[in-house]
């Protein structure tokens, strides 16, 4: 899942659009399948990319519109977080960050696992995704693919102390945990900087009703975002 290799999709996508493109020829204005190609939109920030729905936390399920807007934002922040973190550690003297390698536990249909899919795409990341959860096997995919960033929702930290795997497993090449879905407790948070003092936690304030723009914050233990 690591490396150059393109996805599967992509590799379609590509081969999709190479073989119309040789069909209608550069210059002839027409699809291959002989009809005039639609006529270009302009699309606005403040259009509508995506419409996600809630998880009911705060009345009923809901659907929520997020602006082009609101992705833009997103991206920009990440970036320059990144930025940031490079200079600081070029700065004080330290070897630069490694690429990021995220594991993708979550559903992408959610806001969370969409707005960090989004995020791994954008900055050309790599992405580790799993069909489904599975405790054990997103522990084995951490070693086998030197994961680096783990989004995850609190019961998977509360799994991770519980777990002797958690403590066999090599587990040294993930730097940060994001916790999203639900606050991340004191209690918690602690026992799981006790056993894991390396990893990084941090508070990903990623719902909905914030329209899906992921603010620089500290987490509950005073971690840099």
């Amino acid at each position: 899942m690591r490396g150059p290799a393109t996805p599967s999709a992509f590799r379609f996508c590509a081969a999709w659009k190479a073989r119309n493109w040789r069909a209608a020829g550069p210059s002839s204005g027409r699809s291959a399948g002989g009809a005039s190609p639609p006529p270009p939109v302009a699309v606005k920030q403040s259009d509508t990319a995506a419409v996600l729905y809630s998880s009911g936390t705060t009345g009923r399920v809901k659907a929520v519109a997020v602006a082009h807007r609101n992705l833009i934002a997103l991206i920009c922040a990440h970036r320059d977080n990144r930025e940031k973190m490079e200079k600081e550690a070029a700065e004080a003297g330290e070897q630069p960050l490694p690429p990021t390698v995220t594991l993708f536990p979550l559903p992408l249909f959610h806001v969370f696992g969409f707005m960090m899919l989004l995020r791994s795409v954008a900055m050309g990341e790599t992405a580790v995704l799993m069909e489904r959860f599975d405790f054990g096997a997103a522990l084995r995919a951490i070693e086998r693919y030197r994961v680096t960033l783990l989004p995850a929702a609190p019961p998977v930290l509360v799994a991770m102390i519980k777990s002797e795997e958690a403590r066999r497993r090599d587990l040294s090449s993930l730097l940060v945990i994001g916790i999203g879905g639900a606050p991340l407790g004191r209690e918690v948070a602690e026992r799981f900087a006790a056993v894991f003092p390396d990893i990084e936690l941090v508070q990903v304030p990623c719902t909905l009703e914030y329209k899906a723009l992921v603010r620089t914050a500290s987490s509950i233990l005073n971690l840099r975002f």
